[in-house]
């Protein structure tokens, strides 16, 4: 029962970790992206670097968010997988006891919050900013896309430049999709781990 206890520790360690690491690439894509371009606007210091390619970088986000939110989801699920499977095997020691008695009060414990909750309080609360967070940063880069395209083809600005944020725009809606489809499986997936009922000691 140790290797799992150490297991569920290092998978809650590499979580967090891993939502660390998608703010500091958020904000310093979102720093690079603007920031760069409000520099070279205002100097004619790198004008040979084109101000769409600099944005194109916001394109990366999405991604970012994406990837983060799903391997932050598959690593809950593994925490929920351990917690149940613990639930539901008889202890043989202490020890196992202990976590035994541990993972079926935070079970009845969910349970109630489940019933006073609606569904959006139904997830945990690092698992809604998770997903708040991404879906946040996906609608304000596709709204930026949408106003920056439309603001192009009103002052006729370069084709390029008029492509660009429209992919900005697309990868923005691409990205609201995505992180959706990775919540509604990952709550799937985590609904099938809750509802498995299986004597392991058998």
């Amino acid at each position: 029962m140790s290797v799992l206890r150490n297991e569920l520790i290092e998978t809650q360690k590499t979580r967090t970790d891993l939502i660390k690491w998608k703010l500091i690439l958020v904000s310093a894509i979102l720093a690079a992206a603007f920031g760069l371009t409000s520099s070279i606007e205002k100097s004619n210091i790198l004008s040979n670097i084109k101000l769409s390619n600099i944005k194109a970088i916001l394109c990366c986000i999405p991604f970012i968010c994406a990837y983060v939110d799903l391997q932050c989801s598959a690593l809950y699920l593994r925490i929920r997988g351990i917690a149940a499977f613990l639930l539901n095997t008889e202890p043989r020691d202490t020890e196992s006891q202990i976590l035994h008695d541990y993972e079926k009060f935070m079970d009845c414990a969910r349970k109630e919050i489940q019933k006073s909750e609606d569904s959006f309080g139904k997830q945990s609360l690092q698992t809604v900013a998770i997903f708040a967070f991404s879906q946040i940063i996906n609608i304000f880069i596709t709204i930026y896309g949408a106003i920056a395209s439309i603001i192009s083809v009103i002052n006729s600005s370069k084709f390029p430049d008029i492509i660009s944020n429209s992919v900005i725009f697309i990868f923005g809606l691409l990205g609201i999709w995505y992180t959706e489809w990775i919540n509604k499986t990952y709550r799937s997936r985590l609904e099938i781990i809750k509802n498995t009922k299986c004597n392991s000691s058998k």
